[in-house]
């Protein structure tokens, strides 16, 4: 997938940017992984969002905001231990994290990448995407 420099438009309060259902019908249906196109600060982004979506919080420490001052804490789930439990690779009991479901090619400065070992170029210039077939042809 080949995401463009605005992954959220305001105007309309619309995710151009998805990625979930693809990640995880490649994970979990088709064993693969997924490789995302896109910049260095929308990966940033993206991985702060499936972080969240995948495995839940880093930060727990705040928690208890989130219950009545009168409840009682013994009764608050154990949160890091419950995301643990779920954060396990299904096909093979390792850890799973974002880097088993998603890969990266970052776009270079001039807006431009390289995949299938360098058979394909994927350069966007003029605000549109243009994908380049790299493979020289030879005859016998």
């Amino acid at each position: 997938d080949v995401y463009k420099r605005q992954l959220f438009d305001s105007r309309v309060g619309l995710n151009v940017a998805e990625f979930e259902f693809p990640a995880y019908f490649n994970f979990f249906v088709k064993r693969k992984q997924v490789n995302l196109i896109c910049t260095e600060k929308a990966m940033k982004a993206i991985r702060i969002v499936f972080q969240e979506t995948l495995l839940g919080p880093t930060d727990f420490s705040k928690v208890k905001e989130d219950f009545a001052e009168d409840f009682d804490p013994r009764a608050i789930p154990n949160f890091p231990r419950e995301c643990g439990n779920f954060a396990k690779n299904p096909f093979n009991g390792e850890e799973l994290n974002l880097d088993t479901l998603l890969s990266f090619t970052l776009l270079d400065a001039e807006g431009s990448a390289a995949i299938e070992e360098g058979k394909v170029r994927i350069v966007l210039a003029d605000k549109h995407w243009h994908i380049y077939d790299c493979l020289l042809y030879t005859s016998d």
